[in-house]
């Protein structure tokens, strides 16, 4: 645990979210974070802690993460009145590129989604372009 530090965090318009920064403390960190979330109505930490042990896994190769709560689900409260969900989703993975920009200084972003959280990341890479890659696990198409 010496080659990171882990710091929460309160972010987003009005602070609504909530995260952990996961930075790497001994190597030149890389010019890409990673972003990763809930899936549904699971906490950020992932089914069984998949999330805090890849930002563990990330940070000792020298990338930086951030995992957090999508705004009105987990910890965090909601972040706008969007009419719906997909929406929602994207606002909360764009403020979280912009704490990630200040708390790890980089600007480009790598998202991990996972079941219900692929739908969310590839919607915000379609507008946002400082996501430059994605990892998609077990996506669901919902009628």
């Amino acid at each position: 645990m010496n080659d990171m530090t882990q710091t929460p965090v309160r972010f987003g318009p009005g602070n609504a979210l909530v995260g952990m920064v996961t930075a790497p403390t001994h190597r030149v960190a890389a010019p890409v974070a990673c972003l990763m979330f809930n899936m549904g109505a699971n906490h950020r930490v992932g089914p069984r802690r998949i999330n805090v042990k890849l930002a563990h896994e990330l940070a000792a190769r020298g990338v930086g993460s951030l995992r957090f709560d999508l705004g009105g689900i987990g910890d965090s409260d909601a972040l706008d009145t969007a009419p719906d969900l997909q929406t929602r989703a994207v606002h909360s993975l764009q403020a979280a590129m912009d704490l990630g920009e200040r708390a790890l200084g980089v600007r480009q972003f790598a998202v991990s989604g996972m079941c219900s959280g692929v739908e969310h990341a590839m919607s915000t890479a379609v507008v946002d372009p400082r996501i430059v890659a994605l990892s998609l696990f077990d996506g669901f198409a919902f009628p």
